[in-house]
């Protein structure tokens, strides 16, 4: 009977050691799954995975992606160091890591290194490192890569493209803004400068800043326009405010981009204020031409009505009163008659005076002189022939100036000192005029003088007075053609001095 409670007790021992034994089988093969799992998982990783030790630095274990990756086989890996993967840069940085790790610091477990493959080609990585530590200090590391070569090289580009366009932006010749809420939150150095603010002084700020008070509400409409996507110029002139409070004329050139998620709007503006200017002149020009159109041909009208008269007046009276002294010689004439030689010399007299006129309105219609004799006697001429009609004494005094110009600019300026000459006949009332020319370097002046009654001008253009009615129009136009300039100076009771400047290298 002593025996069975022994035996009992040792099928109970032999019972639970045989579920030991098979639990412990089972735990075995849950390793054993276990571990094929992590193998396949490790191996099957979208990533690089490494275990190092740190006292050799040599590979422990390495998956799958990691032998892909670096293109050496499992074997090289587990023969070499971590630090042999690594480029010359990333050696210096690593190397600095790992002195602060054994000097007890904290670093980075997550970096961004450059690698080299087995065949040479580098490559951007990102690590992610969990450090294994025993009693404190580091023993190994856990490893985790992932291969960011497009992603940096995308970064580059990206980069790059940003250095490119901010460049070119900051660089323009035109003013760029982005409007965003209706604030500039972008403004370029060119703008700035364009409106006479600093870039820090405008960022930030409300548009109206720079906006005229009274064009504020119409861009405004457009700008709310514009971010609903619904119709609107995109290319407009208007006008900006500068900070000193003048105004200047732009072109605006919008378009609608995304910022911050948003709307916005990305304008370039041009300044136009030089092109502005020069329509304006040009339909100042334009005028200018049709009104000197009208004026030619009043001044042809009035030509023509002076040589009528001057035909009527002297040689149609001449002619008359020859006629008359030709009938009374004539013998058959009733009446008493005069001798035959005292009516031919007479008349001889009188055909002399209709021929002398004849030469002086063919010369004022065509200076034939100006050909035949030069600048000089032209003008001497011309004087002359003012004195005699005006009863005005007259000087001249002429330089070496007949051959500096060319027939046509030699008829301008005769032309221009002609005209002068006919509105001091007309309205100064002078007793003495002159005429000079002073040759200097570079230029001629030409000097047209009176000591008439003047008129209240003071030293200015002569363009201000093209509608005197003094054919003052006529002699700038005529001046302008040959590159010349004129100048007048005039006052009340002193008399009237016009200037005629010609650069002598002119060979029209």
């Amino acid at each position: 009977m002593a025996q069975r409670p022994i035996r009992d007790e040792l099928e109970k021992k032999i019972r639970e050691l045989e579920n030991l034994l098979e639990a412990r089988a089972d735990s075995e093969s849950e390793i054993r799954e276990y571990k094929e799992r992590y193998e396949q998982l490790l191996n099957h990783a979208p990533a690089g995975i490494f275990e190092f030790d740190f006292d050799s630095g040599r590979f422990v274990s390495v998956n799958d992606v990691m032998i892909r990756y670096s293109g050496y086989t499992r074997e090289e890996l587990l023969s070499m160091k971590v630090i042999d993967l690594f480029t010359a840069d990333t050696k210096s940085i690593s190397g600095t890591g790992l002195q602060k790790l054994l000097a007890g610091e904290k670093i980075e477990q997550d970096a961004e290194y450059k690698v080299i493959a087995k065949n040479g080609r580098e490559f951007w990585v990102y690590l992610n490192a969990k450090f294994i530590y025993k009693k404190e200090k580091p023993t190994g590391g856990q490893v985790v890569i992932y291969d960011i070569t497009r992603r940096k090289l995308a970064e580059d580009a990206l980069h790059e493209s940003e250095a490119k366009y901010r460049n070119l932006v900051e660089r323009a010749q035109d003013g760029i803004v982005i409007l965003h809420r209706e604030k500039l939150v972008y403004v370029n150095p060119c703008f700035a400068k364009l409106t006479g603010y600093q870039v820090h002084e405008l960022e930030g700020r409300s548009a109206a800043i720079i906006i005229p008070p009274e064009l504020q509400p119409s861009l405004r409409e457009r700008y709310k326009r514009r971010l609903k996507g619904e119709n609107e110029l995109t290319i407009y002139e208007s006008q900006l405010m500068h900070r000193e409070g003048r105004r200047i004329d732009v072109e605006f050139n919008i378009g609608v981009i995304r910022y911050l998620g948003e709307p916005a709007n990305l304008t370039i503006v041009r300044d136009i204020t030089e092109r502005k200017r020069i329509e304006k002149e040009r339909i100042q020009a334009e005028k200018r031409l049709r009104y000197l159109s009208s004026r030619l041909l009043k001044s042809q009208e009035s030509e023509r009505k002076r040589l009528s008269n001057e035909l009527h007046d002297e040689l149609g009276q001449s002619l008359a009163l020859l006629k008359h002294m030709l009938r009374s010689a004539n013998k058959s004439s009733p009446g008493p008659r005069p001798s035959p030689a005292t009516s031919i010399d007479e008349s001889i007299v009188f055909v002399d005076h209709i021929i002398e006129n004849l030469r002086r309105i063919s010369k004022d219609l065509s200076p034939t002189i100006l050909e035949d004799l030069g600048l000089t006697a032209a003008l001497q001429w011309a004087l002359d022939n003012f004195s005699r009609k005006n009863a005005i004494e007259t000087f001249i005094r002429m330089g070496d100036i007949d051959n500096l110009y060319s027939a046509e600019v030699n008829v301008n300026i005769y032309r221009i000192i002609q005209e002068s000459l006919s509105n001091i006949g007309k309205h100064a009332r002078a007793e003495h005029v002159s005429v000079t020319a002073r040759r200097k370097k570079g230029s001629v002046s030409f000097t047209i003088e009176d000591d008439g009654r003047g008129f209240e001008l003071g030293q200015v253009k002569i363009d201000n007075f093209a509608r005197s009615g003094m054919g003052l129009d006529i002699m700038t136009e005529r001046a302008r053609m040959i590159g010349a300039s004129i100048e007048i100076e005039s006052a009340p009771g002193k008399g009237t001095r016009i200037r005629l400047h010609i650069p002598s290298r002119l060979h029209l």
